[in-house]
């Protein structure tokens, strides 16, 4: 018996690596996504979908980059970027008007006007515990902010947790019965082998402890640089302190941190950088560190440890449950503990080469391949009931 074919929806508009974990999860969900629910036709240069007719939202300049090379994929462009008053009032009708069956809201961010079933991934509550100084000036936002994500987990159908930790930070926070939660693990982009770039040309000497992400006041940058100066200055430690992404302009104090303490001839900020670039940035540090308060999934501990980078993380949220005992832990409140455990691992090649081995057989868990296949699933199971 012929399965019937439905249309799913999903919105991209956070589509693509420039915005960060959330981004990047939409890209290679939509990508393996289309992989697999997907089969060749020899006699036609396009293919033809095994059960599923996919309807892609995207803002510019994704709209236009993005490749469409199947019968059964559709790209809808869309101009109502995310937290705005056009998401809530414009994107609604936008998506009643390409009727499909069920919708993918990958983020928190539901329309509260969007009357059509749906799934929603929540990927961590840290924006409740750190709202941010951005909205942290307004009450109302704020209040909007929460009723948002209130709003997204109690219409969704079923919700995707990407960790326990946040299936279980949901139920507390919002009440949600656990059987309205799947645990989807997200998988970790692939390596790559060729090392293009020049440290040298960015300022950075080895050896050096790296730090990736955005510059927010969960992330414990701070922290970080206070745990830096004790190994420089308490330790006598010949270091470098690398941190790739992105300065945020509403939190000052973490450039003026390091410039209180004499550091900046040992900090380098490369900015945001390419997968080529990134991999040689991973492959040459002699640690990864994550200072993080909270973390939803911490995709890049495990694309650190999949260069062969050892990791010393934070005991924060869900930190220990992704990473396993292919890290070290430390209490991201306490700048002493933070240092003495980079320090242990810095000084222990025996103990580096174990914690590789171990983060190599965790890294097993997590495949994109795999993240895909158990969304289509539920997808299909919520298509069934919903006949």
């Amino acid at each position: 018996m012929k399965k019937n074919k439905y249309t799913i929806g999903i919105d991209a508009r956070m589509y693509g690596a420039a915005q960060t974990g959330i981004g990047t999860y939409i890209e290679y969900l939509v990508k393996n996504l289309l992989e697999i629910d997907f089969e060749a036709d020899a006699s036609h240069r396009c293919g033809v979908s095994k059960n599923n007719f996919y309807k892609i939202f995207l803002m510019e300049p994704e709209f236009g980059r993005f490749k469409i090379t199947q019968e059964n994929v559709e790209k809808i462009k869309v101009n109502s970027r995310w937290y705005g008053w056009r998401e809530q009032l414009i994107f609604p009708w936008q998506m009643a008007r390409e009727k499909v069956d069920l919708m993918h809201f990958p983020h928190f961010n539901v329309p509260i006007m969007y009357r059509g079933k749906f799934i929603v991934t929540i990927h961590d509550l840290t924006p409740l515990y750190f709202p941010g100084r951005k909205m942290g000036g307004s009450w109302l936002r704020k209040k909007a902010f929460k009723f948002v994500f209130k709003n997204a987990a109690r219409k969704a159908e079923k919700i995707i947790a990407v960790s326990n930790y946040t299936k279980n930070d949901l139920m507390k926070n919002f009440s949600v019965n656990e059987k309205k939660i799947k645990v989807i693990y997200e998988g970790i982009k692939k390596s790559s082998n060729r090392v293009s770039a020049d440290l040298e040309s960015y300022g950075i000497t080895k050896p050096y402890i790296l730090y990736v992400g955005v510059w927010r006041q969960h992330k414990n940058l701070v922290g970080l640089i206070e745990a830096f100066d004790i190994l420089i200055k308490k330790y006598n430690m010949d270091l470098r302190l690398v941190l790739v992404g992105g300065e945020d302009p509403y939190y000052p104090e973490i450039r003026r941190t390091w410039e209180n303490l004499n550091l900046g001839g040992r900090i380098v900020t490369p900015g945001f950088l390419k997968d080529n670039e990134m991999a040689s940035f991973y492959q040459n540090a002699n640690l990864f560190v994550i200072p993080s308060f909270a973390e939803g999934f911490g995709f890049v501990g495990l694309e650190a440890a999949a260069a062969g980078t050892p990791v010393v993380s934070s005991n924060a949220a869900s930190l220990p449950e992704i990473l396993g005992e292919g890290a070290v832990y430390f209490d991201p409140y306490n700048i002493e503990d933070m240092a003495q455990k980079m320090r242990v691992v810095l000084l222990d090649a025996d103990l580096r080469n174990k914690l590789v081995m171990k983060a190599h057989e965790n890294l097993k868990k997590y495949s994109w391949e795999k993240m895909a296949k158990e969304t289509l699933g539920l997808y299909e199971d919520m298509l069934r009931l919903m006949k």
